[in-house]
């Protein structure tokens, strides 16, 4: 699910409202807070597209409210960008490409590396996200609803800290016998007009095999996500009940409810109350 928050988060920025359309060509970023630089070859932001011979530089700072993007054929800023960004100790991208506002919008990189703050480090390869539709109205309302009406995402190879929430949660779940078909840690998420399915294989002690269905809308004016899940399983145990108790005993953020078989976040309140 990290992969659908993440795109959805970035793309609902109100500092993107009044553009039709965003695309940016490998993108290859190193940020460490407050600041960052990389290479791009090329990026759009709805009135123009600039492309040349050889990547750019690309500089990044955090300031008191924004981050400021400057090179010398871009200047821009992230006006109150999102609490998980804006805290994030270090972020990088390798080959990152993405392009929203028509009628498909997709994210690919080959690398993407975060430490949020206080959370340790996560790192993804061949990242992959999807999403297609016919919505009409504001970019952000737009690439939600077709992310609903058609998503798939991917992550070909997750490597996340020992505190990972799934891993405190296996804990307490008994070892799955070792000809149990489990085969990898592929992360693969997909919608269809709001019904997902889910799965995700990891190793920690025990090898997991995860999967989920249910479904999801928005509610608040798109600054809700609402996810009801109706059934989660760990290799052939049925683990619904156990893992939204266990969810409602770690997750303490104000910005996520779980209120079982519900799951509530919020993504759309910008970075304004520091």
């Amino acid at each position: 699910m990290r992969s659908l928050l993440f795109l959805i988060a970035f793309l609902s920025s109100y500092s993107f409202a009044g553009f039709e359309k965003i695309s940016v060509t490998n993108l290859n970023l190193s940020y460490e807070a407050p600041y960052g630089e990389g290479t791009i070859d090329k990026v759009g932001l709805g009135y123009s597209l600039k492309g040349v011979e050889v990547p750019y530089k690309i500089s990044l700072e955090r300031t008191d409210r924004s981050f400021d993007i400057t090179s010398d054929f871009l200047d821009f800023s992230w006006i109150h960008p999102y609490k998980f960004f804006y805290k994030m100790e270090k972020f990088s991208t390798r080959n990152m490409n993405f392009a929203i506002g028509g009628n498909t919008h997709h994210l690919e990189s080959e690398q993407v590396f975060m430490v949020p703050e206080g959370r340790g480090e996560y790192l993804g390869s061949k990242v992959k996200a999807q999403c297609k539709g016919s919505a009409t109205g504001e970019l952000k309302v737009r690439v939600l609803e077709d992310c609903k009406t058609s998503l798939e995402a991917s992550i070909k190879r997750i490597e996340v800290p020992a505190d990972f929430i799934l891993y405190q949660i296996l804990y307490e779940i008994p070892r799955v016998p070792t000809e149990a078909d489990i085969s990898g840690d592929n992360f693969v998420l997909t919608s269809r007009d709001g019904h997902f399915n889910l799965q995700l294989y990891i190793k920690y002690y025990v090898y997991a095999g995860l999967r989920a269905h249910g479904y999801f809308q928005y509610e608040d004016n798109h600054e809700t996500i609402a996810i009801n899940i109706k059934q989660i399983k760990f290799g052939f145990l049925n683990v619904t009940n156990f893992v939204m108790r266990r969810l409602q005993a770690i997750i303490k953020s104000p910005n996520v409810k779980i209120d079982p078989p519900w799951i509530r976040i919020n993504i759309g309140k910008p970075n304004e109350d520091r």
